[in-house]
């Protein structure tokens, strides 16, 4: 996970997603009014779709994203570092997470909350999400290894 380029003195009003998780992160937080764009991929929780959309996952629209005035974008990792480079070249500020673990998702869920001025709502949310994490690895590890379930995430499929 990494951070942003420059820091707010206070929280922002205006916020951009780039990234569902971001905004759900957004939206659990309390950021709702604070919200001002999201991508057409941005649909949960349910209000996520009566935002103004930005254009795709893979290919935000950067004027649209200027037109909304955001305080701060929110980008996701290495998909979108074409789009950071240009924003942040454009005067934007910008704030990318990579999370790759669970612990990293708490991590970005601590970050956006210091950004946002909501790092005691971040911490109470962490805190929920760990009880629940902890309750699933306990039922999960009843499960003999062998009879577990397997999973695939693929993000693209040239080359699988």
């Amino acid at each position: 996970m990494e951070g942003s380029n420059k820091k707010h003195n206070s929280a922002p009003q205006r916020i951009i997603s780039l990234a569902p998780s971001n905004t759900e992160i957004l939206f659990s937080l309390g950021l709702d009014t604070e919200i001002v764009g999201v991508t057409e991929l941005c649909d949960y929780p349910p209000q996520a779709k009566l935002k103004e959309k930005i254009g795709g996952f893979l290919e935000p629209q950067i004027q649209r994203i200027k037109a909304l005035r955001p305080d701060i974008i929110l980008a996701y990792g290495g998909i979108h570092e074409p789009q950071v480079k240009e924003l942040e070249r454009e005067g934007q500020t910008v704030w990318v997470a990579n999370p790759k673990t669970v612990e990293e998702v708490f991590e970005s869920i601590e970050d956006i909350g210091a950004l946002t001025g909501k790092a005691s709502v971040a911490r109470e949310l962490i805190l929920s999400l760990r009880r629940k994490v902890g309750k699933i690895r306990r039922r999960i590890g009843t499960i003999p290894y062998e009879a577990r379930p397997r999973v695939l995430r693929a993000m693209n499929y040239e080359p699988l």
